[in-house]
């Protein structure tokens, strides 16, 4: 049986140009009759070059006398370069040279090809006519015969030879075979008994001389039996199939014999087939592969070998494939080799989440087309790969977080109840990557909740192990509040104090829900926590670890945990190694090696990191989430005291405990108003810096937590650019934060009851976009300013009226101001302070109830059960 095909292949030519010398004048040729001017075969030879694409760049030039030159190179067993003279109406072909060894008489196959070409460079409307002339009229000037050649493809089994055999047929007008030859023997070669001039046909050995041309360039070696070449099938058939069968003319006519056609292997697409995707207990992601072709499955070491060029083809079902997508193919194999087979081998693979999340994200597009790979995902792995792509483009997850059932985690009530929109997508984000193990950084800027979208996805999800939070010491107690009152369902501890305490705790980690602690304690303990496993490991101010070399972001990241989630309002401080840092504790591995990382992306490719991390890196502004915020954002601040802090503080407080109790036997409670005031001045003081006591504790580093939580604070707020107002009622306090900001070189404003120039202080920080930081004393700032280009209030010590600190927060909030306002106050953590906090609300229902409504704002006096109940025990 032999089978006949049509080749499409196409070469295309190299543009060279050979420059040659024109030829005495020939007789003009009419083009739209070119035709009828030329030798059949050349026209036909000419017509192939040119529609398979042979003819190389040209190059026209118009002559003073108005005749055009055109240059071409046309690329057949050989490059020849072939040169035109056209008329000025460019409809007659006056003169030619070609570089090819055919007499110029009548123009070559070359100069016909050259000129077809221009003519559609040209857009020349008698192209069309010229192409689609009748057969008889092209061959009416040679006794109306056309040529036929036929490639016959033979496969020897038994000597595992492929024979190639050219065959070159004749055929009169009336269709009639008049000569058959093998165009490699000239011996075999049979004319019919009806042809007039045999001696003529036989003579023309132009066409025959095409075939063993066009073989020549592939090498072929001519072997018996004589007339056919002979291949290797097993070292030559990628190249008859890639290279030699598509450079065949258009015109040839391809047979293949059936034992041929059977090692000729079927262009077939490979499908991965992705199913049941699945945590494990050892917090790697388990899901099953398949590899199909036309539904029959695929052995994974075949496919190995076919990628890696160790095998040729794939042998499907005793058939021979080539993979549409072989590219692609190896770019997941590559993928699936970093990943870890199961023994069974059978099809079950398990990866770190973050490896299997970036195959999905980046090898897999959105809808395969021809050439792409085919993924198919059963329901666990699209919800994987739909919820990654929400996530690129900035839509919903919540389809995606519905378990294999089709159940989801509801968040509660209570806490959806408070959630803004933006914060209830951040939970979502949360939840989607706790689902599927991965880890993320979430860097909303400052003020946006990031403690309260935490917390939310804590308490929304079934957990059987302990979470655990790592923050910046000054943020213990912050976080403790935060948690008591969002999620106090959550059995929540503090892994804070005495060492032995600390021990005792972690050794029961598994009785609580959330163990929350600091950076240096976990570097202290960091043998008792790398014995842990944690359900979620959170970091708060994760530009803690933002150097890979220290000792903390190596201790940091030993810490095992199903999830991971770094904290930050500046995932990048100076450099993009920062970023690196905070993604390996993130996502293990998801950015490569550090210093592959830093080859790529340091200095150039930024777009495609970028694209990389999107799905693992939520970053709002208070800009972009404007319309769901409200006018003013309210902030409280815990600080806990250091020990030296704490120790004066008790010690202060028993001493003011014993005059008062000695003044109120002495005089009465009514008379010991001031006493108990002053009392509690002496305590605030404290709360602030013991320095405002004790002049000597000035000088002593580290002495005020609350001024340590400054600092955090207001590193933070001035990495994203806001510029701040900084309250505080005692002078002394400001001076002590006047020589932090000078040591630090940071540029500030200041101003109290003895400032003179108060207005140019005012328009001074107002207009310079440098001034970033304005002290100010409460009582000398609360009203009479504006200071809207502020956007950020930090109320470093609570007044006794909430009013008070309302009208210093009034400064920025107020009519022209454009921008979000973010006020904090900051407590120091069980003292008086968190006492006076209690009796502001107090004293601000007071307020809404009667001087709201009297239009009066007056402060409400503070009784002396109310001072008196400041300095009692809990």
């Amino acid at each position: 049986m032999v089978k006949s095909i049509r080749n499409t292949g196409l070469l295309a030519g190299t543009g060279k140009e050979k420059r040659i010398g024109m030829a005495n004048r020939q007789e003009p040729l009419i083009i739209e009759q070119l035709a009828g001017q030329t030798a059949p075969s050349e026209w036909i030879r000419g017509k192939s070059y040119y529609r398979n694409e042979r003819v190389g760049s040209l190059s026209a030039a118009e002559k003073p006398s108005g005749e055009w030159v055109v240059h071409a190179e046309v690329h057949a067993a050989q490059a020849y370069a072939g040169r035109l003279l056209l008329s000025p109406a460019r409809d007659r072909l006056l003169d030619w040279q070609c570089s090819c060894p055919q007499d110029q008489i009548k123009p070559c196959r070359h100069i016909i090809a050259i000129l077809l070409q221009y003519l559609l460079a040209s857009r020349s409307p008698c192209l069309h006519g010229i192409l689609t002339a009748p057969a008889q009229r092209e061959a009416a000037a040679d006794g109306k015969i056309r040529t036929e050649v036929h490639i016959l493809f033979r496969y020897q089994k038994q000597t595992d030879r492929i024979l190639i055999l050219p065959r070159m047929l004749k055929y009169n007008a009336s269709g009639q075979k008049v000569m058959s030859m093998n165009p490699l023997d000239s011996e075999n070669a049979v004319v019919s008994s009806q042809v007039t001039d045999r001696m003529a046909l036989l003579r023309d050995r132009s066409e025959a001389q095409a075939v063993v041309d066009f073989f020549l360039q592939w090498g072929y070696r001519r072997q018996d039996p004589v007339g056919c070449l002979a291949f290797d099938a097993d070292c030559d058939l990628p190249l008859l199939i890639r290279q030699v069968l598509p450079a065949m003319p258009a015109t040839w006519r391809v047979l293949y014999d059936s034992e041929f056609e059977k090692i000729i292997p079927s262009r077939k697409t490979i499908t991965a087939d992705f199913t049941n995707l699945r945590p494990t207990s050892s917090g790697l992601l388990s899901f099953d592969l398949q590899f199909h072709c036309d539904r029959l499955s695929l052995d994974l070491k075949q496919l190995q070998d076919y990628a890696a060029g160790q095998q040729k083809w794939l042998l499907v079902n005793g058939r021979l494939i080539e993979a549409v997508n072989k590219e692609q193919l190896g770019r997941l194999l590559e993928r699936l080799a970093r990943m870890r087979q199961t023994a069974a081998d059978n099809g079950m693979y398990e990866a770190e989440p973050s490896l299997l999340a970036d195959m999905v994200s980046s090898d897999f597009p959105a809808a395969a087309g021809p050439g792409e790979a085919h993924i198919s995902f059963d329901a666990t792995f699209a919800a994987f790969q739909t919820g990654l792509a929400a996530i690129l483009g900035g839509q919903t997850i919540s389809g995606a977080l519905a378990d294999s059932s089709g159940r989801t985690e509801p968040i509660p009530e209570r806490l959806d109840r408070i959630l803004r929109p933006y914060q209830r997508r951040g939970v979502q984000w949360l939840l989607f990557l706790g689902r599927f193990h991965l880890g993320g950084i979430l860097a909303d800027e400052m003020g946006l909740g990031k403690t309260l979208q935490v917390l939310t996805a804590l308490a929304s999800g079934r957990r059987t192990k302990p979470a655990l939070i790592i923050c910046p010491k000054t943020l213990l107690f912050n976080w403790q509040n935060e948690a008591r009152r969002f999620v106090p369902s959550l059995k929540t501890v503090l892994v804070h104090g005495a060492q032995d305490y600390r021990r005792r705790l972690l050794r029961q980690a598994g009785d609580f829900d959330l163990l929350i602690t600091s950076y240096p304690l976990v570097q202290r303990d960091i043998a008792q926590y790398a014995r842990l496993e944690f359900d979620c490991c959170i970091i708060d101010e994760a530009q803690m670890i933002k150097n890979p070399e220290t000792h903390l972001a190596r201790h940091v990241k030993k810490i095992k945990a199903r999830q991971r989630i770094a904290l930050t309002g500046t995932p990048m401080e100076n450099r993009i190694l920062d970023l690196w840092s905070i993604f390996d504790f993130a996502l293990p591995g998801y950015l490569g090696k550090k210093d592959a990382f830093q080859i790529q992306y340091e200095q150039a490719d930024r777009d495609r990191l970028v694209r990389k991390i999107v799905p693992f890196l939520l970053r709002r502004t208070k800009r972009d989430v404007l319309p769901e915020l409200p006018e003013k954002i309210e902030e409280t601040l815990y600080a806990p005291l250091t020990q030296n802090q704490l120790s004066l503080y008790q010690q202060t407080l028993a001493q003011i405990r014993s005059c008062i109790e000695a003044e109120i036997a002495r005089q009465g409670l009514d008379r010991s108003r001031m006493a108990i005031l002053a009392g509690l001045t002496r305590l605030r003081q404290i709360c602030n810096h013991p320095g405002l006591l004790h002049d000597a504790y000035r000088s002593v580093q580290g002495i005020s937590g609350k001024l340590e939580l400054f600092g955090d604070l207001l590193h933070s707020l001035l990495a994203d650019g806001h510029k701040i107002l900084v309250f505080s009622q005692f002078t002394q306090m400001l001076a002590i934060l006047s020589r932090r900001l000078l040591e630090q070189q940071i540029p500030f404003c200041y101003l109290d009851g003895q400032t003179q120039d108060r207005q140019q202080v005012i328009q001074r920080f107002n207009a310079d976009p440098e001034l970033l930081v304005f002290l100010i004393s409460l009582k000398a700032g609360g009203f009479g300013l504006n200071l809207t280009a502020a956007d950020t209030v930090i109320l470093f010590d609570p007044w006794w009226n909430p009013m008070v600190e309302d009208q210093a927060a009034d400064r920025v909030h107020r009519i022209g101001q454009k921008k979000v306002v973010t006020v904090y106050r900051l407590i120091s953590q069980g003292t008086i302070e968190e006492k006076m906090e209690n009796l502001q609300e107090r004293k601000r229902q007071e307020f809404d109830q009667v001087v709201n409504r009297s239009g009066s704002q007056e402060d409400l006096p503070l009784s002396l059960e109310d001072l008196k109940a400041l300095l009692d025990n809990e």
